[in-house]
């Protein structure tokens, strides 16, 4: 899922792209990208929102 959301999602990929130019390897980028995807989710269903690619 998580490097699905990277490819089609620009919010996801720019933190993915960022995590890489940190200097993290491509699976710690790609779990990191994962851990903010299950915040980002877990925020959306207690808050019963929608997600707002304008919002960080």
């Amino acid at each position: 899922m998580a490097t699905k959301v990277i490819i089609n999602n620009d919010v996801f990929r720019a933190y993915f792209y960022k995590r890489r130019e940190e200097g993290l390897s491509y699976k710690k980028a790609v779990l990191a990208t994962a851990h903010k995807l299950i915040r980002v989710m877990f925020a959306m269903l207690s808050r019963k929102t929608c997600f707002v690619e304008g919002r960080n």
